[in-house]
């Protein structure tokens, strides 16, 4: 039987100062040249950490084959299929690197970087998709809009519920943790611990795809397996319908809902849940508060990246193949659902084409990203129909703080496929490793 964590839950503690990732002291590399900008200095103990940092070119082989890889989490298929298997992220052991500033006026200041996996060469799309500026306008007063959006949820917030849950599990603890999502309203998430922990421990807090919810209690136990508190939040409206989508459920997509207005859009209230559900989980007493991360896939990816813009203490986030990215683009590319729910929309209604366009650029999250303060880790499959490839990189070419994506030329919505849940560890243990 589980323990229920000790109550009332306390004030969030600060965060102590950031420990720099070892991926951020790596010397930059020139593209064309294919050397290290500063000659003759030898690489850092770094040049071997997570999130598929390569050798100089001279270094293949052996070196390269034990580098680490990149995050992710659950997989379901965003028209509704079943998982598909446990699919997650990788940050692949790369073979090539090219970090680069961004310049300001583009939106982002941290290194662009591309890791290619040991499994193939550089594909030719690759480039053209490496230029690729989205067409997605950032709104003036964006950073407004949520500033005051998460001021209004917290005003309505309380305190969290958590209830033992009983299962068969004799190594993890699992508890229902109910707490005040958008306007108030009651959201579920699973938390999932070690049974013989000791003391508080990094927090990985997971993000769902398209429809899937938070699944079973006994789903998913990698993470709690590996030492970590697992929160796995339940996205309302989707799943089982244990979370409501409050007084706005309709039988319309998510994608659709609320398109009139950016105030009454679905994914402010999803990303509104996630950033509380952060803050809730640095209450915890189980919870190291200076240790959280946030992962998802597909529509988790999105959700994982805009609660980390709308979030402080979060050391990294890991999206792989994130939709609601880059929608301009995203429907020209993407015959496939969810998109396909706004091009039924303007068919059907072709004056609501511009306003829906429009709220949409508030939940864009190439738009988070040019804002972004937290690390990442992406990837993405170049023959993904349902979030394509140029959406993820669209991320990544905007992204205002480190990041890193990970292309898998033969894959499509699943990205790296399984092995990403073996590089997310490799990435999580160097991300929660403690500071020298």
């Amino acid at each position: 039987m589980g323990r229920a964590p000790a109550q009332p839950l306390l004030d969030a503690p600060s965060v102590p100062a950031r420990r720099q990732l070892r991926l951020h002291r790596r010397p930059r590399w020139d593209a064309r040249e294919r050397r290290p900008r500063h000659a003759g200095r030898s690489d850092p103990p770094s040049a071997r950490a997570a999130g598929g940092v390569a050798a100089r070119p001279d270094q293949r082989g052996a070196h390269a084959r034990r580098r680490r890889g990149r995050p992710g989490v659950e997989q379901r298929t965003p028209d509704g299929g079943d998982r598909g298997g446990h699919n997650h992220l990788r940050t692949g052991a790369g073979d090539r690197v090219v970090p680069r500033r961004a310049q300001r006026d583009r939106g982002g200041s941290g290194r662009r970087r591309v890791s290619h996996g040991a499994q193939h060469a550089r594909d030719p799309r690759e480039a053209a998709l490496e230029r690729h500026v989205t067409p997605q306008t950032l709104p003036d007063d964006f950073a407004e809009f949520w500033r005051d959006t998460l001021a209004e949820a917290r005003d309505l917030s309380w305190d969290p519920v958590v209830t033992p849950v009983e299962t068969p599990l004799r190594t993890i603890d699992v508890f229902d943790v109910t707490f005040a999502g958008f306007g108030g309203e009651p959201i579920h998430a699973w938390l999932r611990l070690p049974a013989h922990r000791t003391g508080p421990l990094p927090a990985v807090i997971h993000f769902t795809g398209y429809g899937a919810g938070r699944g079973r209690a006994i789903d998913d136990l990698t993470w709690a397996s590996a030492g970590y508190a697992h929160l796995v939040m339940d996205t309302r409206g989707q799943g089982d319908g244990t979370t409501p989508d409050g007084p706005f459920g309709d039988d319309t997509g998510y994608l659709v809902r609320g398109l009139t207005d950016p105030a009454r859009t679905y994914y402010r209230r999803v990303f509104t849940d996630a950033a509380l559900l952060v803050d809730v989980a640095r209450r915890l007493p189980e919870v190291d508060a200076g240790r959280v991360a946030l992962i998802g896939n597909s529509q988790g990816g999105a959700i994982a990246l805009a609660a980390a813009y709308l979030s402080e203490g979060v050391l990294g986030v890991l999206a792989q193949s994130p939709f609601l990215a880059d929608i301009p683009t995203a429907l020209t590319l993407s015959a496939r659902y969810p998109f396909q729910e706004l091009t039924d929309l303007f068919a059907r209604d072709h004056a609501r084409r511009d306003p829906a366009l429009a709220t949409l650029r508030y939940v864009d999250v190439v738009n988070f990203a040019r804002l972004a303060h937290t690390p990442a880790w992406l990837s993405c499959g170049l023959n993904d129909d349902i979030a394509p490839a140029a959406t993820a990189y669209a991320v990544r070419n905007a992204y205002a703080a480190d990041v890193q994506l990970t292309p898998w030329p033969a894959n499509g919505h699943d990205a790296g496929g399984s092995d990403d849940r073996l590089g997310a560890l490799s990435v999580l243990a160097e991300l929660f490793a403690p500071a020298a």
